[in-house]
């Protein structure tokens, strides 16, 4: 009988990720491959990820901004289906415990799982009614900064956790990933500015909203260049359809990882 905004963490408790974070990870194990979960909102799920490395296993595991930034007790009662996304947006004792497995490198790489829900699919009063998902790709970047910066992690790991470590999981990192001879020029300049983030100014959120607007950010990205191409002036998108390419991995790759 319960809608409002607890509803959707109610419907999908803690237990029920953790047993699919393993099941994943033990199919991993039984065939020998590489094993990866998208989207943990919980600080338990690093650590199971953590052990099975820890036993010589390749188990790898995304953090989505909104499970950084984002908590059920404010945000979600606050936002209702504006917050609804699956997993669900945890307690902020959970957001902490998150920062704490970044900080310690349990977490691989960082996403948003971004989706331009219009605002009539996210407003429904009763929660599970609600599609799930948000727009967060703009603010992705500020926003981790901004909660790096709060805790001591350094800026560094921005890149790391958004650039590197994601070229190298889907294996581009051959030209992707890193500022390093032999390897694209793409890189996000960003300047210090304090300023209230708003969804609908920027002209590049589709949606115009955003579970982040009101938020005071930092930071913001002052330019984008695409294999050392301008593709963003920090107002415009300066880059011309047809100019991205697409990556694939090396042929060799799969011989080289079967190779003793």
């Amino acid at each position: 009988g319960i809608t409002d905004y607890r509803a959707h963490g109610l419907s999908r408790p803690p237990l029920t990720e953790l047993l699919a974070m393993h099941q994943i990870y033990e199919t991993g194990v039984a065939t020998g491959c590489p094993a990866h979960v998208v989207h943990c909102s919980l600080g338990r799920g690093y650590d199971i990820a953590a052990g099975y490395r820890a036993q010589g296993h390749a188990a790898t595991v995304e953090a989505c901004i909104h499970y950084l930034v984002l908590d059920e007790e404010n945000d979600v009662r606050r936002l209702g289906g504006k917050a609804k996304i699956n997993p669900p947006i945890r307690s902020r004792a959970e957001v902490e415990k998150l920062w704490r497995h970044v900080a310690a490198g349990n977490v691989t790489l960082i996403s948003t799982d971004h989706v331009s829900w219009s605002e009539q699919r996210k407003t429904n009063p009763d929660m599970l009614a609600n599609s799930s998902g948000v727009p967060g790709l703009e603010a992705m970047l500020p926003l981790f900064v901004k909660g790096a910066l709060q805790r001591g992690i350094p800026l560094t790991w921005a890149a790391r956790l958004m650039a590197q470590n994601p070229a190298r999981h889907f294996r581009i990192d051959h030209v992707k990933g890193a500022l390093e001879v032999g390897k694209h020029a793409d890189i996000a300049v960003m300047t210090p500015s304090n300023h209230v983030y708003d969804a609908a100014l920027s002209g590049h959120n589709v949606v115009g909203w955003s579970p982040y607007n009101g938020m005071t950010l930092p930071y913001r990205v002052a330019a984008t260049y695409l294999r050392g191409r301008l593709a963003f002036d920090g107002t415009r998108v300066m880059a011309e359809p047809g100019t991205g390419h697409f990556v694939r991995p090396p042929a060799s790759l799969l011989l080289q990882r079967l190779t003793p």
